[in-house]
């Protein structure tokens, strides 16, 4: 099991979050600026974080980005990208693997791969059939070299060691486990409790999760089911995510397109139950079109009005 971690600029409180009115009255209108001005403050804001970003960018990395968008610009290179990570990499046996790297390389590789590159992959693939188990070691080697920075173990000490590094050098840092499709409910509870694990570590305090995580096999047409498996699953994870320590932000991910009314559904049903605790440290969900970024404003509104708790929507993506 790997995990992703996203590096976040330090940031005040959930600048997105209000409080809710001091009194029982109706809330104003809200008066937002216009799309022109908008606009123009987020490409003022992209500018500034690519700059920074720039800025900050040695040798080594500004070299592995080169190449990296080389290769994805060349449609066989990334082709050839994709099949080595969807094929050769999730194939279990060795010897299928090292046939499949032999096939996918007969017919020549790619010169945006970059000289090196390009003569170790057609030499790897024309002898992988005869040393199969060298082959899936060199390939894993090569793969977990290029996404070092961003792809890290799970186990430890290297974990605790990257976030005690990284939140050192004024960082927090989104951690989202990583690992092969959910197939059946006892592959979704260990991935449940390995997000519940790093909930609760003091060391951590945001994660993404997605449904497709922790539930295994949903679908839209038996909603009411994968709803109460969902919202079993989303409780345990917020209530350990308010009683955490520091309080651990969740972010409510999203794998694939289908399971965006799902993943919204959830969320609020969630947390519309009666007496629900769950703070706005504790939760987030990242609506991805207009029309369900207003259904979600009209939640948004109607909770606060209800409840007076705050926002737990930290931003419309």
């Amino acid at each position: 099991m790997s995990t992703v971690a996203q590096d976040k600029p330090p940031r005040r409180e959930h600048d997105l979050f209000m409080s809710a009115p001091a009194v029982d009255r109706p809330t104003p209108p809200i008066s937002l600026p216009s799309d022109e001005v908008l606009m123009a403050k987020a490409q003022a804001r992209a500018l500034a974080l690519l700059e920074a970003s720039l800025a900050d960018t040695s040798r080594a990395e500004a070299t592995s980005s080169k190449r990296l968008a080389r290769l994805l610009a060349d449609d066989a290179g990334r082709d050839l990208l994709l099949d080595l990570t969807d094929q050769v990499l999730r194939i279990r046996d060795p010897k299928r693997a090292a046939r499949r790297l032999h096939d996918l390389t007969a017919g020549g590789v790619p010169a945006s791969l970059g000289g090196v590159d390009r003569l170790g992959l057609a030499t790897l693939g024309k002898v992988a059939p005869a040393i199969p188990a060298i082959t899936e070691r060199a390939v894993d080697w090569r793969i977990g070299k290029d996404t070092a920075d961003v792809i890290l173990a799970a186990e430890e000490p290297n974990f605790s060691r990257y976030v005690r590094r990284r939140t050192g050098e004024g960082f927090r840092i989104n951690v989202n486990l990583l690992g092969e499709a959910i197939l059946g409910d006892d592959e979704a509870a260990t991935r449940c409790a390995k997000v519940l694990a790093r909930v609760r570590r003091p060391d951590v305090d945001y994660v993404s999760v997605k449904i497709s995580a922790i539930c295994a096999n949903l679908d839209v047409l038996a909603e009411e089911d994968s709803l109460a498996r969902i919202e079993g699953q989303l409780i345990e994870l917020y209530r350990a995510a308010r009683d955490s320590k520091p309080r651990t932000f969740v972010n409510l991910d999203m794998e694939e397109y289908r399971d965006l009314e799902l993943s919204l559904h959830s969320f609020m049903t969630v947390l519309d139950r009666p007496g629900s605790m769950i703070s706005k440290q504790a939760s987030c969900c990242r609506p991805t079109s207009p029309i369900r970024t207003q259904r979600c404003a009209r939640w948004w509104r109607g909770r606060m009005s209800a409840t007076h708790a705050p926002a737990p929507v930290s931003r419309f993506a």
